[in-house]
């Protein structure tokens, strides 16, 4: 076996090995859950968002007591999630609770 031919084995062995690595089983759960589908959520952050801010998250009723404020609306899958989880979290929102609601 010449090196060439080696390396092509172990290349091809590699992206075989890749592409196991690339569907993790979180990828399997997410979908046979239904997390890859758009689901309504409510998210209760501590304190007041800041005025002028309502616009960031266009689509979400923002409601709060004086305490807690709460974001409820569609989200499109898990990314979109996350999305809206970073945004709080670049506010320096305390978050409280994320719950899927349906």
């Amino acid at each position: 076996m010449n090196r060439g031919s080696h390396l092509s084995g172990w290349l091809t062995l590699s992206l075989r090995y890749a592409n196991l690595i690339a569907s993790p089983v979180s990828e399997l759960m997410t979908t046979s859950l239904g997390l890859d589908q758009p689901a309504i959520y409510e998210i209760q952050v501590q304190g007041l968002l800041p005025a002028g801010w309502q616009d960031w998250f266009d689509g979400f009723t923002i409601t709060n007591d004086g305490q807690v404020t709460r974001f409820c609306g569609l989200v499109a899958d898990q990314s979109a999630l996350f999305g809206l989880l970073i945004k709080i979290r670049d506010l320096g929102l305390t978050v409280l609770s994320v719950q899927r609601i349906k």
